[in-house]
């Protein structure tokens, strides 16, 4: 059950966070039918990991549970944003509405794990890569650390950006931040995210990224504190996911 339920959780990940594009967000908060794209998304990239054990009816099963489950969620999750935005969107509303919202679907995947492959139900796979894929299909190292990455990059923000509203006054968060501050941003963190997965004393180079951060956003290319405030603690909440994930990986991997 663990083998496919971080799949699952990879898929879901990288569906919400880097495969959500702006564009996909206005769709899905202006149309009824515009979490649709998002969910053909997941959808393809659930059947992309999973691919090996396609031809089962347990993981055909499980992504049409996940996929229906998940567009009712999103569905209603813009008729709440809706409300919430009324009500003056405060930081602590996002925050918790965030928390929620993933955890929703957290959940799905657990279901959906439990009831197509519980207990523990071993499917023979496709050998329809060589053998160098099939291996990272079938280990649970890389899923792992992609996860981990993946939440460094685009988890860590999104929870900064939300709990600087706990700090800052909504003006001042609604700053926009230019394109080349937030590829820098998701640049320092994969490096602390890499740097703490090398084996020896490389995890100390780790805090040259915050090192750089801070010079970087101290060296005043943004006039608004709350962009200074949001990038440390990203880049500290990355710090301690990279932590938890050197320590998975030596005791775990």
């Amino acid at each position: 059950m663990i083998f496919f339920f971080l799949r699952f959780s990879l898929a879901h990940m990288l569906a919400d966070f880097p495969l959500q594009t702006d564009y996909i967000f206005r769709l899905k908060s202006e149309k009824s039918l515009g979490t649709l794209p998002h969910i053909l998304i997941h959808m393809v990239v659930m059947v992309f990991f999973l691919l090996p054990f396609i031809n089962s009816w347990r993981t055909i099963g499980a992504i049409i549970f996940i996929s229906v489950f998940h567009m009712l969620s999103d569905t209603k999750k813009m008729d709440v944003t809706r409300i919430i935005k009324q009500k003056g969107n405060t930081a602590y509303s996002q925050l918790l509405y965030f928390g929620v919202d993933q955890a929703i679907h957290f959940i799905t995947i657990i279901l959906a794990v439990t009831l197509f492959y519980y207990p523990d139900y071993y499917l023979t796979p496709l050998p329809i890569y060589p053998e160098p894929v099939m291996s990272f299909y079938l280990s649970n190292t890389p899923i792992i650390i992609l996860i981990f990455i993946i939440f460094g990059m685009y988890g860590t923000p999104a929870v900064a950006f939300i709990v600087s509203g706990l700090f800052f006054t909504p003006d001042q968060v609604s700053f926009k931040e230019s394109w080349k501050n937030e590829i820098l941003q998701k640049i320092y963190r994969l490096l602390l995210m890499v740097l703490f997965l090398l084996p020896g004393n490389y995890v100390y180079f780790a805090f040259i990224p915050l090192i750089l951060n801070i010079t970087y956003v101290c060296r005043g290319k943004h006039k608004k504190s709350y962009v200074f405030f949001k990038d440390v603690v990203a880049t500290m909440l990355t710090l301690i996911l990279a932590a938890l994930l050197r320590f998975v990986c030596h005791h775990y991997c």
